[in-house]
């Protein structure tokens, strides 16, 4: 398992924060069965610090959602064989790669928080705060060859879903934690411009360090897929 957690803050007329987190286990270079996970995300959770509109049913009031600007493509990359173990060299021949790592699926997410401090009578506020996450999604995509054994047909189609959904998880995951990042400092006041942003940074880098918890404790929870079927060759 790999772990780069990268904060940058930039200070400008207010201050900004950029950051991402990777993870994600090597796919191995045997025929063994292939545990498949990948990523690259921010997220977390953080207790909203308001409220949203009440419900006119009189009901619970429903949270208001965050202004949050996502930003998704999705890439494919061709895989082929006609045998288990072919799709697997495939797999492992053209699937995503980090440096040494290769992954079968990748989900890479990139948080931008940016925001205002505002100096109002008696302190100073958080305002104009805007939260832009982008995402990348790669997976394969495999094109038999006609007449190709229907039992491998099936389990492609078997690992090819399991494996969008883990990856969809983890896009639900770093938008939960592009919200928090929203709430996390909007309109967070202090008694100084100064103490503002060191609140508002600090809050980020924690959001940092919870995203890191928050994707392992996914990954321990499905093995990193393998429970919910993104094993190949399907077990």
């Amino acid at each position: 398992m790999r772990l780069l957690v990268l904060a940058v803050l930039l200070p400008a007329l207010g201050a900004a924060s950029f950051w991402a987190l990777t993870q994600g286990p090597l796919a191995p270079s045997s025929l063994e069965g292939v545990s498949v996970d990948s990523l690259r995300a921010a997220a977390a959770t953080l207790a909203p610090t308001g409220n949203g509109p009440g419900s006119s049913s009189g009901g619970p009031p429903e949270p208001e959602r965050p202004p949050i600007q996502v930003n998704r493509t999705h890439e494919t990359y061709a895989v082929t064989g006609e045998t288990v173990d072919d799709v697997l060299r495939s797999l492992l021949d053209r699937g995503p790669r980090e440096g040494d790592d290769i992954f079968f699926g990748l989900t890479e997410t990139a948080l931008d928080v940016r925001y205002d401090p505002r100096e109002i009578s008696g302190g100073c506020i958080i305002e104009d705060t805007e939260v832009d996450l982008v995402l990348v999604v790669t997976l394969p995509e495999w094109m038999p060859a006609p007449g190709t054994d229907p039992a491998l047909l099936r389990d492609w189609g078997r690992f090819r879903r399991a494996l969008a959904a883990h990856e969809e998880r983890h896009q639900t995951i770093a938008l939960d934690g592009a919200e928090a990042a929203y709430r996390a400092v909007a309109g967070l006041y202090r008694d100084s411009c100064e103490e503002a942003v060191a609140e508002a940074r600090g809050r980020l880098e924690r959001l940092g360090v919870e995203a890191s918890a928050a994707h392992r404790r996914y990954d321990a929870d499905t093995n990193h897929g393998r429970k919910e079927g993104a094993a190949w060759p399907v077990p």
